[in-house]
């Protein structure tokens, strides 16, 4: 909120109002992969650090900002990303590149999880965030 802060004392006036993004360090981690800055378990669920996203959001207009997410590392999100345990049969096939069994990778043909992913950027939009950054898609498809 101190970056938030100084970013509107600096930003000049009108309607295109600059964004305050918020990395992806908001979301629960993977138990598997505690503190990983690259995986997160659920990115509709904040962590402990970041208890109330909407209220955060809310903080972020007060002043004149557009809130915004990063999903991934620091406050983006990575939409095939999925949690540790989700079934084997709602993931990609595993590939060179993409072989970790504790960085599992949802199949976005299945309708199943286009819901889930769509349940999450539903979330967001109640928060109230203008923006979301998503990462890695493209690695996350084909490996690299």
């Amino acid at each position: 909120m101190q970056h938030t802060a100084l970013l509107v004392s600096l930003a000049p006036g009108g309607n295109n109002r600059p964004f305050s993004v918020v990395g992806a360090s908001w979301a629960a981690y993977s138990p598997v992969l505690t503190g990983d800055c690259c995986w997160q378990n659920d990115f509709s669920r904040p962590d402990s650090k970041f208890p109330d996203m909407d209220k955060l959001s809310n903080d972020i207009q007060q002043p004149g900002m557009r809130p915004g997410l990063w999903i991934r590392t620091g406050l983006w999100t990575r939409p095939l990303c999925t949690a540790h345990d989700t079934p084997a049969d709602r993931l990609l096939p595993r590939i060179a590149g993409r072989n970790d069994p504790k960085k599992p990778v949802l199949d976005p043909t299945f309708s199943k999880n286009l819901a889930g992913i769509q349940r999450s950027f539903t979330t967001y939009r109640a928060w109230s965030y203008k923006l979301v950054k998503h990462d890695f898609s493209t690695y996350d498809l084909l490996g690299h």
